[in-house]
């Protein structure tokens, strides 16, 4: 995925990144540098030149890091070091925005942090899509472990555009949704789908045995792999830390999240709708 700058008005959006490199397996820093950090040091000094005074960079909870169980701001910054490389672009990504503004006193530039966006709509499918996808239809094997937090993509953009008109210059805005285990997302997606999906928990162990599977597939064949082994590191060692505070986004912003009841339901209802899966029985 490459990047892109939507210009309304006097400001600019940056809304995408390369994040697909963990459906490949291996690694892909040199893309995920060129696209996700070079790209963004382009954009915003494309923006500028072309007369645009404000700017809105869409982050990533990547960015942030803190102990599993505690509560999570936006001050909890995550050192690169401490990355996987898709987060480490991220947090790349963001400096080259600040050290723009700190260099350019003019450009006004705030930045949105979401999670793991569901919503319908997802024609990817990201892997949010994927997996309502594979859980309806009775593809998945088991509950891996994790935690996640899940928002709802249409909240996300409101507080892009609330963070367009309303953000403080250089400031940071949750917009990370609701902490979640898969113990207790794939259950409430059987529910709302009224289908039946597994109730046992894949071990740590296997994931990591069937993510070296994945990626040596996905050399020999040349196709997209469900789990990678960078995809399993990040199970194992962001658990648990998806604890997030939105309560500047809540303040400044007026964020607010609706229940992630409706966002899943939504997701599963936009696939029926649209032949993704079957009616509802």
């Amino acid at each position: 995925m490459g990047n892109t700058v939507q210009t309304s008005g006097a400001t600019s959006f940056h809304t995408a990144a390369f994040f697909r490199d963990n459906y490949k397996g291996g690694r892909h820093w040199n893309e995920l540098k060129r696209v996700n950090v070079d790209g963004t040091a382009a954009l915003i000094a494309a923006a500028y030149k072309s007369g645009v005074r404000r700017y809105v960079q869409i982050s990533s909870i990547a960015v942030l890091n803190g102990l599993p169980g505690t509560l999570i701001d936006e001050t909890c910054e995550r050192h690169p070091d401490d990355a996987d490389d898709y987060y480490r672009s991220k947090i790349l990504a963001d400096r080259e925005v600040q050290a723009f503004i700190a260099a350019n006193e003019d450009m006004h530039a705030v930045f949105v942090l979401p999670g793991w966006m569901w919503g319908p709509g997802d024609m990817g499918p990201t892997s949010s899509g994927q997996l309502a996808l594979d859980t309806v239809s009775g593809k998945l094997p088991g509950i891996i472990p994790g935690s996640f937090s899940i928002v709802d993509v249409r909240d996300v953009v409101a507080a892009v555009i609330s963070a367009a008109e309303r953000g403080r210059r250089g400031e940071r805005y949750l917009a990370a949704g609701k902490h979640m285990t898969m113990r207790e997302l794939i259950p409430l997606i059987g529910r709302l789908a009224k289908v039946r999906v597994p109730t046992r928990e894949l071990p740590l162990l296997l994931l990591y045995v069937i993510a070296t599977i994945q990626e040596l597939w996905g050399r020999l064949s040349g196709k997209p792999i469900l789990l990678s082994l960078a995809n399993t590191r990040l199970l194992d060692k962001e658990a648990d830390r998806s604890h997030f505070n939105h309560a500047k986004s809540e303040r400044e912003l007026g964020l607010s999240l609706r229940p992630v009841e409706a966002t899943v339901g939504d997701t599963i209802a936009w696939y029926r709708n649209n032949g993704w899966l079957p009616a509802s029985t």
